[in-house]
């Protein structure tokens, strides 16, 4: 080869290019990727957390001895009522996902 001739091979540039190459489109399929879970995910329903009264800072001076005698409380989360299957069943025909037929077909199976 005469473009090489007097040259020595840069092997380096080619294994370097390469390890560029496989970078590049691993960082561009990884953004894909990520695009894609991040437009497709559901949203996420978290509890509400509701403090008890006992557990709350005293924020002024007359009612710190009221809150230094009352007894200390850890705050716990107040439990989600779950929903009755007809109020599910009402969500889902809302929402479309079952027809006119079905939702009376469940309805009377849920009434017994």
């Amino acid at each position: 080869m005469m473009f090489w001739y007097g040259h020595r091979a840069l092997w380096w540039l080619v294994l370097g290019r390469g390890l560029m190459a496989l970078v590049f489109w691993g960082a561009l399929i990884t953004l894909f990727v990520l695009a894609v879970r991040a437009l497709t995910r559901r949203p996420v329903r978290h509890e509400v957390y509701t403090p008890s009264p006992m557990a709350a800072p005293a924020s002024t001076a007359a009612t710190a001895p009221m809150a230094a005698a009352a007894p200390t409380a850890t705050p716990t989360a107040v439990p989600a009522q779950r929903p009755s299957a007809l109020d599910i069943l009402n969500e889902r025909y809302a929402r479309g996902e079952i027809t006119k037929a079905q939702y009376d077909e469940m309805k009377r199976d849920i009434a017994g």
